[in-house]
Order: structure tokens, then C-alpha cells, then sequence
């Protein structure tokens, strides 16, 4: 009589983060997108110096139209993540420093 079968699953290969790289990106402009490249990032945390909030993406142009938010005074990290590409950002205010660690 057989109850049951199990099938055997891969696990995913998380591998962990090594060789932070920190970028300082200024942002000379409110509500003008910029732009950072990210090569193989597994861990990623990007928050404002100043008083601005953030608008994240990760398509050209989606800065200001469909986008993630940073709140003032806040950060956001991001994990577990295999990442090749290019970040979009924008500031609320002008003359501001994003501050990006990332780990690769």
C-alpha cells in the first residue's frame, strides 16, 4: 500500500553578500530623474541624506510615474536579490545626496 510519494525539490543558492561599495549619487534637481548602474548586487539599501523623499525604479522614465517611495528620514533595503540593471531615482527636492550601499 503506498501512502504517498515525495518528490525531491532544488533549493535556491543564496549566496551571501560580500564587497559593499558605497555611491553618494547627488541629485542637482527635484522631481529629475537620475540614474545608477548595479552590476550582480545581492543586497541593496539606498536612503537620502537630506530631508527628501525618494521615487525608485527600475525602468527609464518610471521615476516619476510608476514608481516605489522612500519616505523622508527613511530607508529601504533590499535582499536575497541577484540584481544586473540600472536604478532611476528622483528627489522631492533639489540638491540632494542618495546614499546607495550595495553588496555583491
Amino acid at each position: 500500500m503506498v501512502f504517498g510519494t515525495q518528490t525531491a525539490r532544488p533549493s535556491a543558492v543564496v549566496e551571501t553578500p560580500t564587497n559593499p561599495t558605497v555611491t553618494n549619487l547627488t541629485v542637482p534637481l527635484a522631481n529629475t530623474e537620475v540614474s545608477v548602474a548595479l552590476v550582480a548586487v545581492k543586497k541593496l539599501s539606498i536612503r537620502c541624506r537630506g530631508t527628501s523623499v525618494i521615487q525608485y525604479a527600475y525602468i527609464l522614465g518610471d521615476s516619476g510615474v510608476l514608481y516605489l517611495t522612500i519616505p523622508r528620514g527613511k530607508s529601504e533595503e533590499i535582499d536575497g536579490i541577484n540584481f544586473t540593471g540600472t536604478l532611476y531615482l528622483q528627489t522631492s527636492e533639489a540638491a540632494q545626496v542618495v546614499e546607495i550601499s550595495q553588496w555583491v
